[in-house]
């Protein structure tokens, strides 16, 4: 098996294993062998690293709602929305700590409660804070 790190910009953002004979893709890099995780940068061709990604646990960013932003956003209707609400509940029951970082698949469904209307902006930094 081969262990692949997906590279968004220039951070490793997860591994995960793949066949030998997988065929690279683009963002991904074969790092078999060495000790590379989530948080290392890539140059290109050296890794240096980790650095420091914000976390937050799923249910402390669950927490981290209303009572009524909670029920607004359960309420919504939308599909986007749902998705991101079952995957929220799957997180918290695995335990998950999620990335909080700029980009990151969490803060960007933040930003589309915020584009959705249901959290404003400076709801969504302080949802976003440590």
């Amino acid at each position: 098996m081969k262990r692949i790190a997906k590279i968004k910009d220039v951070t490793c953002v997860a591994i995960y294993k793949e066949s030998n004979d997988h065929e690279l893709r683009s963002g991904e890099v074969d790092v078999t062998g060495m000790s590379v995780g989530p948080g290392y940068i890539y140059n290109g061709s050296v890794w240096s690293g980790p650095s420091e990604i914000p976390t937050k646990s799923a249910y402390d960013l669950y927490d981290s709602f209303t009572s009524a932003e909670r029920i607004a956003i359960r309420n919504s209707g939308n599909d986007m929305i749902d998705d991101f609400v079952d995957h929220l509940d799957k997180a918290i029951n695995a335990g998950v700590t999620l990335d909080m970082s700029d980009g990151s698949k969490t803060t960007v469904a933040l930003e589309g409660l915020e584009a959705a209307g249901l959290l404003t902006e400076d709801r969504v930094a302080a949802i976003r804070a440590p």
